[in-house]
């Protein structure tokens, strides 16, 4: 196999010099390898896991420092669209959902009032400070 791959480059074993193998050298066991047909597509396609609706993120806000998370997230119920806010820490790690509903009706809440309550919780969480020259630096990034 080797002999091969060199001549195929154009090279034979005479054109490599003898000091670069050592004499003990063994030649490399060639095993065969075993065809084997590929799986197909339907079975290598992993299966579903029940588990929570299918979300995406509408907004998200992280502290500066990296150690908080604020999402909001739009998740499919039925037919209707439920909105869930996600708040996740890094030490000690811990992730808690909440569901964001009408406190006074107990309905979910709809994009408009969705967002204006992660807005306000971001401001509660992330609040703005003061620097000794007047000026103000938020303390997290919007990347959603």
């Amino acid at each position: 196999m080797q002999m091969h791959s060199l001549q195929s480059q154009g090279l034979t074993l005479a054109d490599i010099p003898m000091g670069f193998f050592p004499d003990d050298a063994l030649d490399a066991p060639v095993t065969p390898r075993a065809a084997t047909a590929p799986a197909p597509f339907a079975d290598a396609a992993p299966a579903k896991a029940a588990g929570p609706a299918p979300s995406r993120a509408v907004k998200l806000a992280r502290a500066k420092t990296g150690e908080s998370e604020l999402r909001l997230l739009a998740e499919q119920d039925g037919d209707a669209i439920r909105y869930v806010l996600v708040k996740s820490t890094i030490a000690p790690y811990a992730v808690k959902r909440e569901v964001l509903v009408d406190a006074e009706k107990k309905i979910p809440l709809n994009y408009l009032q969705a967002t204006e309550e992660f807005d306000r919780r971001v401001a509660l969480a992330y609040p703005v400070e003061k620097l000794r020259n007047g000026k103000t630096v938020e303390t997290h990034l919007n990347l959603l």
